[in-house]
């Protein structure tokens, strides 16, 4: 895992492909480098990555803007199949989506993918909770948490 945020100030190629090859080398053995360029790294991985392995790079917003998100767009486009990266961001990258989702190379998740539904809730508090709601409880509970897991749990408290 990386987190960009914790890594700051990254706002170039060169920053951005030290951080991604430290993080990389601490889960894949024997990865060559070092990258200093996007093609060393497209090669390192490439002949390095041989089983499936997950990439979670959070905070992206922080480097929103930058040459160092568009590098990290080319990385994502350069990086073989069995290497899966999983981006986390408050706010929607400026990544050619649609040439991506073509090569089959993103899958997307928004915050009505996250949300829980009136339903969802209902199933969470009866089953997992074991706090079973009345419809009125459920409908506020529901509009005043907008679904949110976090408000939810705090909810608990107050239900």
């Amino acid at each position: 895992t990386l987190s960009l945020h914790d890594a700051l100030p990254i706002s170039d190629e060169a920053s951005l492909l030290l951080h991604l090859e430290t993080a990389l080398q601490r889960a894949v053995a024997g990865l060559a480098g070092p990258w200093t360029t996007l093609a060393d790294a497209a090669a390192a991985l490439e002949d390095g990555i041989t089983a499936p392995t997950l990439l979670v790079i959070d905070d992206v917003h922080t480097i929103e803007g930058t040459s160092a998100e568009t590098v990290l767009e080319r990385f994502i486009e350069y990086a073989p199949e069995t290497l899966a990266v999983l981006v986390a961001s408050r706010s929607q990258p400026h990544f050619n989506l649609s040439r991506l989702r073509v090569v089959g190379r993103v899958v997307e998740l928004g915050v009505d993918d996250l949300r829980f539904r009136t339903w969802e809730v209902e199933q969470l508090f009866r089953d997992f909770y074991g706090q079973p709601l009345g419809p009125h409880e459920l409908a506020e509970l529901a509009r005043r948490t907008d679904g949110w897991a976090t408000g939810l749990q705090i909810g608990r408290a107050h239900v």
